[in-house]
């Protein structure tokens, strides 16, 4: 099942159990490349497709420099279910830009308007725990139901990987809230996630089958001193259930950008993921 963006990615399982939706994978990889003569090959599972059924492993994704056996994938959670066939499609839908990337931020957006911040007492800090020779950290602010994401019995990345080139894109973290079983036919999921590459674009997610997008808006907002391009819009799948979107990428250096993405589903209530990248400090080596 293609899924777009940068390239190839493994989704993580959305929440709906018969109308799956598909995002970008909690171990944060947005570029599945499978090219022997690149720099390195990122070994990720995506979703196995059987017919009309799905099975969905939320698994490590770890770059395996050339030359290096792949790493056999631990399973972390397996969601078996049937799903619609349909193909994917890769969100945000922009406005068509002439010879642009089709995820590329408008450069005129205007900055993005204030709001009253949240009741901070629901909030705590976070921090990033992943490495890289051009962040030493990441703090910022998320609801306390979020929870990080645990790495610790998973593979990591050496010192030695080379953070040059084009496809060294790494994830620096992820965050998740799933709501506690209920009686409802869907179970809501949350999350966000931070990452560092060459690439400054939006960052994007495939879903399918297609819902509709039913709102965009984008514009700019300082995330620790500098000024980061946002994207926020709304998917719909075929029963009318509805996730937000908010997406965001600024530059840290000449060639190297960060990403950040946060989606929460309405049945969850309205996550501030703006207040978030506001309380952005991004801490230099």
């Amino acid at each position: 099942m293609p899924l777009a963006g940068h390239g190839l990615r493994p989704p993580a399982l959305r929440r709906r159990v018969s109308r799956p939706q598909l995002k970008r994978d909690p171990l944060g990889r947005r570029r599945l490349s499978m090219n022997n003569d690149r720099s390195g090959i990122s070994h990720c599972s995506a979703l196995a497709t059987r017919a009309s059924f799905l099975t969905g492993l939320v698994v490590a994704c770890t770059p395996t420099p050339p030359n290096q056996q792949a790493p056999r994938p631990r399973v972390d959670t397996t969601l078996v279910f049937v799903a619609d066939s349909g193909r994917s499609t890769t969100f945000p839908l922009l406005p068509a830009r002439p010879g642009a990337d089709a995820f590329l931020a408008d450069p005129d957006a205007p900055l993005c308007a204030s709001s009253p911040p949240p009741d901070s007492g629901a909030w705590r800090p976070n921090t990033t725990t992943a490495h890289s020779r051009y962040v030493r950290g990441i703090t910022f602010l998320l609801p306390t139901a979020y929870e990080p994401f645990d790495r610790r019995h998973l593979p990591q990345l050496p010192d030695t990987f080379p953070e040059t080139g084009v496809y060294w894109e790494r994830s620096l973290g992820s965050w998740w809230f799933i709501e506690p079983q209920t009686t409802r036919h869907d179970q809501g999921v949350a999350s966000f996630g931070l990452w560092i590459g060459p690439n400054g674009r939006y960052p994007t997610v495939g879903v399918s089958p297609t819902p509709r997008q039913v709102d965009l808006r984008e514009c700019r907002l300082a995330v620790s001193g500098i000024l980061a391009h946002v994207v926020l819009f709304t998917l719909e799948d075929s029963v009318g259930a509805r996730t937000r979107y908010v997406g965001a990428y600024w530059s840290l250096e000449d060639g190297v950008w960060l990403s950040a993405l946060g989606d929460s589903p309405e049945s969850l209530g309205p996550t501030d993921f703006l207040f978030t990248l506001r309380s952005m400090d991004v801490l230099r080596p």
